[in-house]
């Protein structure tokens, strides 16, 4: 099964050795809670953190993550922090990452650390200021 070899949460769960269906019931979960942060975030006027956790779902939701889809973290990323930052730098972790299947201890979730220290960096800013507002 795809999932199992991908860094989804079904993918990191069977990597710990834990069922298929538990990472389904945790990628549920965790869909489901960046799903409620976006509608109390939107309603409390905090759209970018909104579309942030709205970006997380995306990823959190999906059954399959490759690398590349981690790519859309570069949109929330790119708005908070329009200038080079260290940021920026972070996911250069991910180059030692090897293909999913294949990785071993750490590298299994280095992509869930490095998504999540962004995350978490992105929702605990301050709100961008949009030009001309």
């Amino acid at each position: 099964i795809q999932s199992e070899n991908s860094y989804s949460f079904v993918g990191m769960t069977a990597t710990l050795g834990l069922s298929e269906s538990v990472g389904q019931a945790l990628t549920l979960l965790v869909g489901a809670g960046l799903l409620v942060a976006c509608v109390v975030l939107a309603r409390g006027g905090e759209e970018f953190r909104s579309f942030t956790c709205a970006v997380a779902a995306t990823l959190a939701l999906s059954p399959v993550v490759w690398l590349h889809y981690l790519v859309v973290l570069i949109v929330p990323l790119a708005i908070a922090r329009s200038r080079f930052s260290s940021l920026w730098l972070l996911p250069i972790v991910l180059w030692v990452s090897p293909r999913p299947g294949y990785a071993e201890g750490f590298q299994t979730f280095a992509p869930a650390i490095v998504t999540a220290v962004v995350l978490f960096v992105l929702l605990d800013r301050p709100q961008p200021r949009v030009r001309g507002t």
